[in-house]
């Protein structure tokens, strides 16, 4: 026989021996709880029940400015203007210097060409 131990919040925390003679304590259940950590899962109790939900901690999401973070909850949120995907960096503007414009022979003006960098 097992005790099923939750935190405060309710989370499961471990399990261990439990004296069959004993009264289980008020932080801990005999029924196991049924997340499977393979799939991302784990367990709180709630209202007299296991609940299974998703485990967030440990994944990474980026802020708008590209700033990568980490969920530390369990049952973190991305905070506003977060993304699981890393934004594209903005592309940086080409130096007026680089540019060479083109005209034509009537001195109109065709189109910039700017060199390739190496």
């Amino acid at each position: 026989m097992q005790n099923h131990y939750f935190d405060e919040g309710g989370y499961y925390t471990y399990s261990g021996y439990a004296n069959p003679e004993n009264a289980c304590p008020l932080n801990a259940l005999r029924i196991g709880p049924t997340h499977s950590t393979e799939r991302g899962e784990w367990s709180k109790f709630v209202d007299g029940t296991w609940v299974v939900f998703k485990d967030m901690r440990g994944i990474k999401y980026y802020m708008s400015d590209g700033t990568e973070a980490e969920i530390t909850e369990f049952e973190g949120t991305l905070p506003e203007g977060a993304s699981f995907t890393r934004p594209e960096p903005e592309p940086e503007p080409e130096p007026e210097s680089l540019r060479v414009r083109v005209m034509s022979s009537s001195k109109k003006v065709l189109g910039n060409l700017v060199p390739k960098r190496s």
